[in-house]
This record gives C-alpha cells, structure tokens and sequence, in this order.
C-alpha cells in the first residue's frame, strides 16, 4: 500500500514570512520559487503581488472561456490579457477577475510542493500593473486556507495562535473571514 501524496507540514511555510515582510517593506522585484524541479515566480511592486508566473494552475484563456483553438496574437513585448482585450475577445473587467482567480488557483497550488527553495531579486516592478494588484497578505491567506484544507484532511491538531509583529501585519493586511482573524 503506498503512503498517499505527501503534505506540506507547517515548516514548509516559512517562506510565507519572507513574502509579508517584503509587502510589508513594500518592495519590488521577483521571488523565485522551486520544489521537485518545478519553479514559479511572483512579482511584487511596492509589496503588491503584479503577477505569477509559472506552468502552474489553467492559463487565463481557459478561466475565461476560451478554447485553445481561439488564439489570440501576442506582440514579443505585450502579455496575452492585454491582446485579448484589444482584440474584443474578452472584456476587461472578466479578464481582471481571471487574473486574480489564477493568483488563487496558482496559489493554491503552491501550498501542496512542500518545502521550497526561494530567492529574491530586487527590482523596480509593473510600472502600471493591468489589474489591480492583489496583495501579499492575501495571497499568503490563500496559501494558508490551501495548508489548512490539507491538514484537515490528515486530522493534524491546529497549533496555538502565535501574535508577532508580523502576524500583527497579516491580519490587517489580509481579507480574512471572521472565523480566521
């Protein structure tokens, strides 16, 4: 009987503390993050999650109801959701709201590869990000919601709340759901 897919234990997310501190720092530039010759990459402007990238999760034309089979033409230097937009093949607004569900879904993702190998890159970030920037709280709330789930599922007791400055942070920062703040 094999043992079942691995879970991440709460170890494997120390990596989520870097995160807040450099949204709490309100940086810019790229964390790079790798597990099981896998690798993904945020983007942060002033602390602010711009984009995340990665062969992770469905790609926006799927989120959006676009088969394959619909292409959209991409300028070397433009993004797919700009072009689709300027091509009428969706609207703004659905494409906004597929590129902060694909943050959630990637996210997700992200909690399940277990420890992480990271490394930053200062940079100056989206001088004009598409959408509105999601923030990095509420992406490590996302993670954190994806972990719990799991531990559920192992019937792993919660561990005792823990008040930092940066906890401090994450709860003002995130939007959270009653039962979690």
């Amino acid at each position: 009987m094999s043992p079942g897919p691995s879970r991440p234990d709460v170890a494997s997310l120390g990596w989520l503390r870097s995160l807040l501190m450099l949204a709490r720092a309100e940086a810019s530039g790229v964390l790079t993050l790798r597990a099981h010759g896998r690798s993904a990459s945020l983007h942060l402007t002033r602390g602010r999650v711009t984009g995340f990238e990665g062969e992770l999760g469905p790609r926006l034309g799927e989120i959006v109801g676009l088969s394959r089979s619909e292409t959209v033409t991409v300028p070397p230097d433009g993004s797919w959701g700009a072009s689709a937009v300027a091509a009428g093949r969706v609207s703004r607004n659905d494409l906004a709201w597929a590129l902060r569900r694909q943050l959630r879904l990637r996210a997700r993702e992200i909690a399940l590869w277990g420890e992480l190998e990271t490394r930053w890159q200062a940079g100056g970030g989206a001088a004009r990000p598409f959408t509105d920037p999601m923030s990095a709280a509420d992406l490590v709330a996302e993670i954190l919601r994806a972990h719990a789930e799991t531990q559920r599922e192992a019937r792993v007791p919660h561990a005792a709340p823990v008040a930092s400055a940066l906890g401090v942070y994450f709860a003002d920062h995130a939007a959270l759901h009653p039962h979690e703040i």
